[in-house]
């Protein structure tokens, strides 16, 4: 039975002008912000994932190792409650996914994409978009610099091709 929270039980309209839910939320967050924005337990969204009902990712430096990272698409998970698990999000629709994790403005994807926007987006901290850079999952423009918030700079395609090839 899902956990019922203060929150889950106010109306949409209230939780988006509280900003409880809505466009400062993270796209992308781990099982347990997932079960904290739902109300569902954990186990119950390895379910949802498992069975293809909801966007996540395994963002894992060695997705075959033993220790997965999930990464939710909360937005795919409260759409798919809404609509009280008739409807869920079209997967195949890349674009509106992507432009949810990596947002930017109506002129069209840029070329490169920082590596605190990834750690960002991805929701993880740039010690880990490092080590998925040294393990070559993205195609580099800028080498990270010494200092602080200097993280390199990675191609747009090789963060989507990447992210693609991690969706579960």
């Amino acid at each position: 039975m899902p956990t019922i929270s203060i929150k889950t039980l106010l109306p949409r309209e209230i939780q988006l002008a509280w900003d409880m839910r809505g466009s400062r939320q993270l796209a992308l967050g781990d099982l347990n912000a997932a079960s904290r924005e739902s109300g569902l337990s954990n186990e119950r969204i390895m379910e949802l994932i498992q069975l293809r009902l909801v966007v996540a990712f395994n963002i894992a430096t060695n997705p075959d190792g033993e220790r997965p990272e999930y990464r939710v698409l909360i937005r795919s998970l409260i759409f798919l409650i809404e609509s009280n698990y008739v409807r869920q999000m079209d997967r195949e629709n890349w674009d509106p996914i992507f432009r949810l994790i990596f947002p930017y403005k109506l002129a069209g994807k840029p070329k490169a994409l920082a590596g605190t926007e990834v750690a960002s987006g991805l929701n993880c901290t740039r010690q880990h978009v490092s080590a998925l850079s040294a393990t070559g999952c993205f195609s580099i423009i800028n080498e990270a610099k010494q200092g602080r918030g200097n993280t390199g700079s990675f191609t747009t395609a090789s963060v989507e091709a990447w992210l693609k090839s991690r969706m579960l």
